[in-house]
């Protein structure tokens, strides 16, 4: 009898701890949002005044298509850079059938891609690769928060 009270005893604590471990559920359908992201890596180093934050909104029209993207880094000296006013943005596209937003744009012979994606194992991601005459010069990956949106 002790022995049969001692395992449901033990079994009553463990079950919800075992509740913790769950598979988190998928996001709902995305149309727009409102991101906020830090970076975790990039390979600048030692930039003079680093950056500390990203915003990155997406927006779609009325019937639900991706048609922007807004990519704002700030800086720890409280300075904004808008990578559309740094880059002439060339194109904007969603990937069928997954969650990822890309944008791309120029200036002179340097290509910047930006990529906010979500999965199940990384959550919201917003990374940025640089190219200069067709070889990449800088990468970067952020962790990110959806502040509001659907």
């Amino acid at each position: 009898m002790k022995t049969s009270i001692a395992f449901l005893a033990c079994t009553m604590l463990v079950t919800p701890a075992l509740a913790d471990f769950t598979r988190p559920q998928p996001p709902p359908p995305f149309t727009d949002g409102y991101f906020e992201c830090a970076i975790l890596g990039h390979t600048d180093r030692d930039p003079p005044d680093p950056v500390y934050k990203i915003n990155v909104n997406v927006g779609s029209d009325s019937a639900g298509k991706f048609n922007s993207m807004g990519i704002v880094h700030t800086v720890r000296s409280g300075r904004t850079y808008d990578r559309s006013e740094q880059y002439r943005q060339d194109d904007i596209w969603q990937t069928q059938g997954k969650m990822e937003w890309n944008w791309k744009g120029q200036r002179g012979n340097k290509t910047m891609v930006g990529e906010l994606y979500h999965n199940e194992r990384d959550g919201w991601m917003y990374s940025e690769r640089l190219f200069q005459n067709g070889y990449q010069t800088y990468g970067m990956l952020s962790d990110c928060h959806l502040m509001q949106g659907e």
